[in-house]
């Protein structure tokens, strides 16, 4: 059980600037809740201070930060106190020169997000390289620049942009043959089978001697004598995977043909990659066809070393966008993101890749004039999760819904709680379906708009969310509809300063009148004047007497006698609970 905290304590504060200039002891508010952003907000009141080189130094544009010492003792016999530290930014500072005080707003991390808008004339696209993980995403994209980075945590979720694609190569893993590949210079090529990255088959690439090898990969069924027919603008991306049996630089290029199969401008090149003898690794170039452009063709080549060399191409991908698509064909496994289809016979024709959940590409594409949480949020939100930072600058990705707090806040009215409200209603903030619009324009310029929905069993109210964002595919209205589960019940209560207790904790009251209640801290708001404290709470089930919730949390199944049954097992039974 919560003890009972006296009705005062200690809050000091100090200015972290060139130096740290203490300000003394405060009053004011510090509130943390778990749906705001920021996560932690204060406002505190100190004397005003007589150095002018400390009021100098209380300027919000210059990113100070002020650190909040708090005290509270414990009445529990012993004398024992319980200390909290907020280290957070200062925001404001607003002097009152008759009350001679200076009033501090002050707010944790979230601000500087809010803050860091992309200022450019292009979209930043970092976050597409980082695709695997959420984490590395919400790190190396948007902490980084606050020079932050996530605690160690296990959640996280690959976040895919998913679009439809079509691998344009007719023989992209040489599984069935060796046609559409022309080679020049001192190469010949074949189909291998055993040197194979994937499928049953590779290409492979044979010089005999030193000197220039090239590989062009034509398209048997085009109209235009071999070459990959496009038209200006059209998008491509190709890439290879590749292996050599001796250390050798590779090339990939793209090379841009008009009408009569005359080169336009120079070819496309990628960074050449270095490939050691029994690995395989993967090269990929984009370019976008120019004016005059009717056909293209992609190319390997290189300058063969002294003694010749076998090279193995293997996973081709010629796609239809400047995007790197993972390699794939018409034998590629469907999975719960893509289906992969053959648009002709199996293995000598193109193959096509189709979204099976609509989450738009530009969702991972920071536009200009957006800030930092404005960009990740509906992306952290689509998988269900929370972003947050505490008082003590440290960055969480937690699950939005199953999420709890370490500790549990336990509050009996009569022995914590001085004043309480309860209240259970359908309207306000409780509903069991929820539909959310997202609107957004494309990097065309076209308006567009998706919706997620999600409803419970027998849902009987639902609401309406627009986010004017890209879509990020379903699941935010899923989690919304799982976070206000709760909300039909509430309860606001005021106790004695505890300053364990913080939000997503878990909750127990006992009032007067009704069961006891189960939940999770929403809120708390510590009033450093009184030091007093208000919690509000979301998800608050009734516990009727005798469940197992209220037993001793220390019992353990070798303590109950195996001829006990469940209806006698009660935390009644003192055999049992004590």
């Amino acid at each position: 059980m919560t003890a009972i905290l006296r009705d005062d304590g200690n809050a000091t504060a100090t200015l972290n600037a060139d130096t740290d200039y203490p300000l003394g002891t405060v009053d004011g508010r510090v509130s943390l809740d778990e749906g705001g952003a920021p996560h932690v907000v204060g406002s505190l009141t100190a004397p005003l201070p007589d150095d002018a080189a400390l009021l100098d130094q209380l300027d919000p544009r210059t990113l100070r930060r002020v650190t909040l010492e708090v005290t509270a003792e414990r009445v529990d016999g012993f004398g024992s106190t319980v200390n909290r530290t907020f280290d957070l930014g200062l925001r404001s500072a607003q002097i009152d020169e008759d009350a001679a005080t200076v009033t501090l707003t002050l707010e944790s991390d979230e601000a500087l997000l809010i803050d860091d808008v992309w200022l450019g004339d292009t979209s930043n696209t970092d976050a597409l390289a980082y695709q695997s993980s959420l984490r590395a995403i919400i790190d190396n994209v948007v902490l980084d620049r606050i020079g932050a980075a996530l605690e160690p945590g296990t959640t996280d979720t690959p976040f895919y942009v998913l679009f439809d694609a079509r691998n344009l190569l007719e023989n992209p893993g040489g599984d069935v043959n060796a046609s559409a590949i022309v080679s020049a210079g001192n190469s010949s090529f074949a189909r291998e089978t055993v040197k194979v990255r994937t499928g049953a088959g590779s290409i492979r690439v044979a010089n005999g001697v030193a000197g220039l090898y090239a590989v062009m990969l034509d398209s048997t069924t085009s109209a235009t004598g071999g070459a990959h027919t496009v038209s200006e603008g059209d998008e491509r991306n190709f890439s290879v995977w590749a292996s050599c049996n001796v250390a050798h630089n590779a090339y990939i290029g793209i090379r841009w043909l008009d009408s009569s199969g005359n080169p336009i401008g120079s070819d496309v090149l990628a960074t050449p990659v270095a490939l050691a003898p029994s690995s395989w690794k993967r090269i990929s170039v984009s370019g976008v066809a120019p004016a005059g452009a009717a056909r293209m063709k992609p190319i390997v080549w290189g300058n063969a070393p002294t003694g010749g060399f076998l090279l193995y191409l293997d996973d081709m991908v010629l796609a239809d966008t400047v995007e790197l698509v993972d390699a794939f064909d018409g034998d590629t496994p469907d999975t719960l993101e893509y289906g992969y289809n053959w648009e002709g016979t199996p293995g000598v024709t193109r193959s096509s890749r189709t979204a099976l959940i609509d989450r738009a590409p530009d969702l991972l594409h920071w536009k200009p004039g957006v800030s930092a949480w404005a960009f990740v949020q509906p992306i952290v939100q689509a998988a269900g999760f929370r972003l947050l930072c505490d008082e003590q600058r440290k960055w969480w990705l937690v699950d939005g819904a199953g999420y709890l707090a370490h500790g549990m806040t336990q509050l009996s009215f009569g022995a914590h709680i001085t004043r309480a409200s309860t209240g259970i209603s359908r309207d306000g903030d409780w509903f069991d379906a929820a539909l959310v619009r997202y609107r957004w324009r494309d990097p065309e310029g076209n308006q567009q708009e998706r919706i997620d929905w999600f409803a419970a069993p027998g849902w009987t109210r639902a609401r309406t969310f627009d986010i004017e964002a890209p879509y990020p595919g379903p699941g935010r209205a899923a989690y919304k509809v799982k976070r206000a589960e709760g909300l039909g019940r509430t309860a606001t209560v005021e106790a004695p300063l505890d300053l364990t207790v913080t939000p997503s904790q878990a909750l127990r009251l006992n009032l007067p009148n009704i069961p006891e209640l189960f939940g999770v801290t929403r809120a708390v708001e510590f009033d450093l004047g009184t030091f007093r404290m208000s919690v509000e709470s979301r998800g608050l089930t009734d516990v009727p007497s005798g469940a197992w919730i209220l037993a001793n949390p220390t019992l353990t199944w070798a303590a109950v006698d195996p001829g006990t049954t469940w209806a006698e097992a009660t935390p009644d039974d003192s055999t049992i609970f004590d």
